[in-house]
Formats: C-alpha cells, structure tokens, sequence
C-alpha cells in the first residue's frame, strides 16, 4: 500500500487492503475518467482491487475535506483583532483548490472586518522558495504591510528567513502567519503562528470510510 498520509499505511496493511489516499489535487482520477465507487472511495474499473480515497474535496467525487476558507478568515480575523490593518496574503499555487479556499478565507475576513481595506496578494506557490521571493518583494516595498498571512507554513518559513535579510523583525516590525501547523513551524524562530490541519487524524479518517467502503 502506498499513502500520501501519515498514520494511514499500518491500517491498510492490517486491512490487507490496496489502496491510494492522496490529496486530490495531485490525483490523476478525473482526468483518466475514473469514477466514484459506493459512498466513499474509488475504483479504476469494475474489476479492480485499486481503491482510493481523496483528501480535499472534487467535483463528483467523494473525499475528505480540510475547511481552508474558514481557517483563512479565522487567521486573518486573529490578524485583525492583534490590531493590524494591513494585511498582506501570499497566495498559494494557481488552479490549487487548497489554495484558491485560502485566498477565499482571507478575502472574505478583509471585507467584514476591515471594509475599504484593499487586498494584498503575493504570488507564491506553496514551496520556501516562493515565500522567501515574496518576502523579498514585500521588504522592498516603500510602504510595508503590519502583517503577513502566508497560504502555507513553507511559505511563511521562506518568508520569514526573507525579512531577516532585509532587517526586518518578526513580529516587531511585521506579523507573520502560516497555515498547516507543519512540524517545523515550532522550531522557527519566533515560532510561527499557524491554522492547525490535524492530517494525521484525516488520514485515520480516511482510512475507516476506505475499509468501510472494501468491506
């Protein structure tokens, strides 16, 4: 068995079961034509053994879903509330579903809470690197945001490393956030505030619809 979750391989090979969990925006299953199987899962064909369970929700498609727009504007109202009424947002991956829910969040906080308050969107695309880039381009700017809400933690580890560069303090100078609770995110220095994802307990999850769905 092969799983893009934690937690989940040990249950599958208990189960004897074959099966893929995987986030489903790097599965290929709509683009082969595979279709849903029962209430959870999918299957290649009639006659396969392959099942597979989406985490992160598709169109026709049963899955798993992570609410990315209501962590985004929990975050964003957290940003609001500590005070700061610029907030900058680095956007994750274009065609993203994660991605695109985030920006959402963070729009839709911006509109309640801080009606006038014009949108500040980076381009990234979820790695450190894209984040140290859009840290980069943020130092420069003559007129700098008071917070940073980057759409992943890698992001914001990138950004972060970007504004030490450029003398800036976290969060003296500027607030930074991240989203995913990755582990890393509590080595950082200062740590880094995030939207926890427990994925770990969605793959557990998955895991019980996808050997409810081969039983």
């Amino acid at each position: 068995a092969r799983l893009a979750v934690g937690g989940a391989p040990q249950g599958l090979t208990r189960h004897r079961i074959t099966a893929v969990i995987t986030n489903n925006l790097t599965c290929p299953a709509k683009r082969r034509g595979w279709a849903p199987a029962r209430e959870t899962g999918m299957t290649l064909s009639p006659s396969s053994n392959l099942f597979i369970v989406l985490i992160g929700a598709l169109a026709a498609l049963p899955a798993l879903a992570v609410d990315n727009r209501s962590g985004a504007f929990a975050m964003t109202r957290h940003l609001v509330h500590c005070g700061h009424r610029e907030i900058a947002f680095i956007a994750g991956p274009k065609g993203n579903l994660d991605a695109e829910e985030r920006l959402q969040g963070y729009l839709a906080a911006l509109h309640e809470l801080l009606p006038g308050a014009e949108a500040q969107i980076v381009a990234g695309d979820f790695t450190e690197e894209s984040g140290y880039r859009a840290g980069s381009q943020i130092a420069r700017q003559k007129r700098l945001p008071r917070a940073l809400f980057a759409a992943n933690d890698s992001m914001a580890i990138g950004c972060l490393f970007a504004l030490r560069e450029a003398g800036l303090r976290v969060p003296e100078d500027m607030a930074l956030a991240g989203f995913d609770d990755i582990p890393t995110a509590r080595f950082t220095q200062p740590p880094l505030t995030t939207v926890r994802v427990r994925i770990a307990d969605l793959g557990g999850r998955a895991l019980d619809q996808l050997v409810a769905t081969a039983a």
